[in-house]
């Protein structure tokens, strides 16, 4: 993932494996909120909001799996909103990459 770089991915900074735990921790950051979590102004975000929601989601997987990753866990929670109003898919923990046979 720190190879996939797209404005609707939140970047993967660091991998960080500990020997001891026979843990690994995966850093990605991203300035902004999680955003749907059942917040948001009364009556929903209205519908202009929604698509371009929409579109940042459909935008991401694309990406991804132009690049044969398939993410597995779209979800509200792993979608962030950044400080500008972009939608960036995060949590890659259960995602797989296939290699494309020819």
């Amino acid at each position: 993932m720190k190879i996939v770089s797209y404005p609707n991915i939140v970047n993967l900074i660091e991998v960080i494996n500990d020997p001891d735990t026979d843990h690994f921790y995966m850093v990605e950051y991203v300035e902004g909120k999680w955003d749907c979590e059942g917040v948001g102004p009364p009556g929903g975000l209205g519908e202009a909001i929604m698509r371009q929601y929409l579109r940042d989601i459909v935008s991401g997987l694309m990406y991804l799996h132009s690049h044969n990753i398939v993410h597995m866990d779209i979800k509200t929670q792993n979608l962030l909103v950044s400080r500008n109003g972009t939608v960036k898919i995060a949590n890659f923990s259960v995602s797989q990459v296939f290699e494309v046979m020819e």
